[in-house]
């Protein structure tokens, strides 16, 4: 398998590339969300070199996507990784969930939000969020009459973003503070 030296910029394309070898067939232009379900496919396979290449792929994918500033992703390392380390299991996981729609039908918390509506909750969204738009949380925001919803500016989706985390802790801190309260 011949692979490139260059960090890769759109690693389920580059995946698939490196993973078929050296076919000269042209195909169809893909869209992004075919080569997302092409990448998750790999998962239910039987060769576990491919489940193992698209393991660390969907797991780097993701995390580029969860924060605000990634780094370049460079997959060299793929092959050359230690075959006795452990394979993330969050891409695992993540596909059963994303194949079955989350075990959710279209809009069903939207839907069911009365149910929680007089709950206090406490949303915390990072404004540049492309796991979990920051329009989910409006929309759920405004179905919930207890809910105030924060958005932190220069942040993604994940806890490791220092202003994600740091506004968590304030909510947990409320939360807590006013349980004690009681």
């Amino acid at each position: 398998m011949k692979i490139n030296k260059k960090p890769i910029k759109k690693p389920f394309l580059e995946l698939r590339k490196m993973l078929d070898g050296k076919k000269k067939k042209k195909k169809k232009k893909k869209t992004k969300k075919k080569n997302f379900l092409e990448n998750g496919k790999m998962f239910d396979g039987k060769k576990k070199k491919k489940k193992r290449e698209a393991a660390i792929i969907w797991e780097k994918y993701e995390r580029t996507l969860s924060i605000l500033n990634p780094k370049k992703i460079n997959l060299n390392f793929i092959n050359n990784q230690d075959k006795k380390k452990s394979v993330p299991n969050s891409p695992f996981l993540e596909w059963h969930y994303t194949k079955k729609n989350f075990f959710l039908k279209e809009n069903e918390i939207l839907k069911k939000a009365n149910k929680i509506k007089n709950i206090p909750t406490i949303i915390i969204q990072g404004r540049y969020d492309l796991i979990c738009p920051p329009k989910s949380a409006f929309l759920l925001s405004k179905k919930m009459k207890k809910c105030e919803l924060k958005i932190v500016e220069s942040s993604g989706h994940s806890t490791s973003e220092i202003k994600i985390k740091e506004n968590l802790l304030k909510a947990t801190n409320r939360i807590l503070t006013k349980i004690r309260e009681k």
